[in-house]
């Protein structure tokens, strides 16, 4: 299982190498059910981006253009990474005031802050 020690990191949408090749074979065989595809990234940043993109892309595939499945979900204070994307996802005033004011949409969602009223 040394095999991720062996993977020079280049984006895989342009290039690919065999130890990549390999373990994603070995993650395929892992993994439950008809899970057979895996994306490498290089980091939760990036993870969360991909995943956002995805999301958002299904949903458009589904129901076009027009789909109304655009909010995502994410913890009140919460850091999900450092792209604007994943600042925008968190809950981080002072860094999504000045750094992501035209992510539109992407309320966090505040159960933290809901809890404590109820409680």
């Amino acid at each position: 299982m040394h095999r991720p020690k062996k993977i020079a990191f280049a984006h895989l949408s342009m290039l690919v190498s065999e130890p990549a090749i390999e373990l994603a074979h070995m993650i395929k065989e892992l993994a439950p059910g008809d899970l057979n595809y895996t994306w490498f990234v290089s980091g939760g940043s990036e993870a969360v981006e991909s995943a956002v993109k995805l999301a958002r892309q299904y949903f458009i595939e589904r129901d076009g253009e027009n789909s109304s499945k655009y909010v995502i979900i994410g913890r009140w204070n919460s850091f999900h990474g450092n792209t604007l994307g994943a600042l925008a996802i968190g809950g981080r005033y002072f860094e999504k005031k000045a750094l992501c004011s035209d992510a539109k949409g992407i309320p966090p969602y505040i159960y933290s802050l809901l809890l404590s009223l109820l409680l």
